[in-house]
């Protein structure tokens, strides 16, 4: 159910993306890739960091959120800033339209999967009212994969050293849940 809300998502975001340019909308979707990777990566570094986001579950999901967010607003005021007003990109009409529909199509179905993703990591998801609508683990295994690829891809894409690393992030922020959790394995992302 969770998948199919995301293409639902990925619908809407197209639909009111259809007349906007291909070069906006691009940006936007590159704007919410990084954002997204940012907010999965740097939550165990802001968690070790500031001992209160450790209190609580759903410290984790705010932090995974907070900074993706604050990535996503401060990416896209300075592409609006200063690439937007400055260069003027033009594409056929067809392909303007119809390009920018498929690309916010891809940008819908990421946030509604990267939104899911953070709710999954939540205590909530254990309730019994939110088990009867949809369990934590349908809303993890359709979502994460997104998740997952979107950060190995932004990774591969900014040679990072530790690409597979993300894999164990995504365990450990979904093991956060269940408050018995343990440090990603990969030791080589440790910073002194």
């Amino acid at each position: 159910m969770a998948f199919w809300l995301s293409i639902l998502a990925g619908i809407v975001f197209a639909a009111v993306a259809f007349r906007r340019s291909f070069y906006l909308m691009w940006t936007i979707l590159f704007n919410i890739t990084i954002s997204i990777y940012l907010g999965i990566m740097l939550t165990y570094t802001a968690v070790k960091t500031i001992d209160a986001i450790s209190c609580s579950s759903y410290s984790y999901a705010g932090c995974v959120l907070g900074i993706a967010i604050v990535t996503f607003v401060i990416l896209q005021f300075i592409a609006i800033r200063f690439f937007a007003a400055t260069f003027k990109v033009t594409f056929s009409k067809i392909f303007d339209n119809i390009g920018a529909a498929l690309l916010a199509f891809i940008a819908g179905f990421l946030v509604f999967s990267f939104i899911s993703f953070s709710i999954s990591i939540t205590p909530i998801v254990d309730n019994p009212f939110m088990q009867e609508v949809i369990s934590g683990q349908q809303i993890a295994k359709s979502s994460a994969p997104v998740v997952l690829r979107t950060c190995n891809l932004v990774g591969v894409l900014s040679a990072q050293k530790n690409t597979g690393v993300t894999g164990d992030f995504l365990s450990w922020l979904l093991a956060t849940r269940e408050e018995t959790w343990d440090e990603p394995a990969d030791e080589s992302y440790q910073q002194d």
